[in-house]
């Protein structure tokens, strides 16, 4: 568990303890925070249409493994919290960063914006390449110290307020290696702020679960082969239960960071899975703006963001599935170079009986062995035929339970 050294000793959820204020000469009124804690009194005046930064709280961290801080803020005032001000009167914007040092006005951007009652600062805080980047990260290591700054942008148009509002802030602690979640029917999210996140809808799981995720050490895992370029991984994740399969496709996010990307590289990440001998390719979608890969799991296993390969296979690998053991090993065949495209799969037993159709586009590039009913089909050799750009393709996958 991460111990938090504040005035007083506290774990993982921090309350407010004590108390800052802020002069605004432009609002006509007085603003007071009860913030987790202060190294010294904060009281600042700012004009209208201008900004101001200054620290809050100082955390330490004193157990053994790293973690980020999560933001809410809750407020009482008519003023409306935003990210981006408009030509509407009555609004104040705040952001919020931990860093080993005052940053800068300028230093401060869209991502770190606080202006709903629940923010997580966002992995483009820390991700991009640069100096004034550089200073700034939400995950802090055995030993290390963090305090938090803000910033208070007024708004453009003065509003005259005679009373004094409160902005009440808090801060929780949440591991950056692992989280546990129990998952029921009704689904939920998972998340490692600024690391990945797991959004498992309705109906995906049987019943109730514990699901956690673990954050894996890339030096520790093999290099990239089959339909990853070689190098190291990016990141990777492990799922548990280990083998654990969806009755419906999960959302995988997975945040990566511009220093650890090979040079050239980020418009071809994906996410894989370790199946005891090489990475399988899921595939995903990159979102440079936020620095994530997003994709759908239909299994746990280990998953990672790797470089693919320009050229991927459109005929699965596996010759041999075994979709009733579900221990995710050879638990389907994976047709890497169909996957996002709108395509067709037909699967036939030995007879020439259609046993199942499979979009690549909607359903995911893989057979798991089930018909079209969701059953497991018999053992046997079952034949796969689909069309790619005018051509024909055609093969035979053995089921064997």
């Amino acid at each position: 568990m991460c111990k938090i050294l504040l005035t007083c000793l506290l774990a993982l959820s921090l309350t407010p303890c004590l108390s800052g204020e802020i002069m605004i000469n432009s609002l006509g009124g007085k603003l007071s925070f009860s913030i987790v804690a202060s190294t010294d009194s904060v009281s600042v005046e700012i004009e209208k249409n201008e900004s101001m930064v200054f620290g809050t709280m100082t955390i330490t961290n004193d157990g053994d493994d790293p973690f980020a801080v999560a933001l809410s803020m809750g407020h009482n005032s008519p003023w409306e919290l935003v990210s981006k001000f408009s030509d509407r009167d009555e609004e104040i914007m705040f952001y919020g960063i931990f860093t080993d040092n005052k940053p800068a006005v300028d230093d401060f951007d869209k991502h770190d914006v606080i202006f709903m009652t629940e923010t997580i600062a966002h992995v483009n805080t820390f991700a991009k390449a640069s100096d004034k980047k550089g200073v700034k990260g939400y995950d802090i290591g055995k030993g290390e110290q963090r305090s938090l700054f803000f910033r208070i942008d007024s708004p453009s148009t003065t509003v005259h307020i005679d009373e004094a509002y409160s902005f009440n802030v808090n801060a929780t602690i949440i591991s950056s290696v692992k989280i546990s979640e129990k998952i029921g029917l009704g689904g939920g999210t998972i998340e490692i702020p600024n690391k990945i996140k797991l959004n498992i809808p309705p109906g995906a799981v049987k019943g109730t679960t514990e699901i956690s995720v673990l954050k894996r050490n890339v030096e520790l895992l093999s290099r990239g082969n089959g339909s990853a370029k070689d190098g190291p991984p990016v990141c990777a994740y492990e799922f548990f239960p280990s083998g654990l399969t969806f009755e419906i496709p999960v959302m995988v996010e997975m945040s990566y960071l511009d220093g650890v990307v090979p040079e050239g590289e980020e418009d071809n990440l994906r996410v894989f899975y370790w199946d005891g001998i090489e990475w399988r390719y899921i595939g995903g979608e990159v979102d440079k703006e936020n620095k994530v890969v997003i994709a759908k799991l239909s299994h746990f296993s280990i998953y990672a963001i790797l470089p693919a390969k320009e050229v991927l296979p459109v005929r699965p690998a596996e010759k041999i599935i075994t979709p009733a053991l579900r221990d995710g090993n050879n638990d389907q065949a994976n047709f890497d170079g169909l996957a996002g495209k709108d395509v067709d799969i037909s699967i036939y037993d030995i007879t020439g009986r259609k046993v199942r159709t499979i979009n690549a586009l909607a359903d995911g590039s893989f057979w798991d062995g089930e018909d079209g009913l969701d059953n497991i089909v018999e053992s046997g050799v079952y034949i796969y035929q689909f069309e790619l750009d005018g051509k024909m393709y055609s093969g035979t996958i053995a089921v064997a339970k």
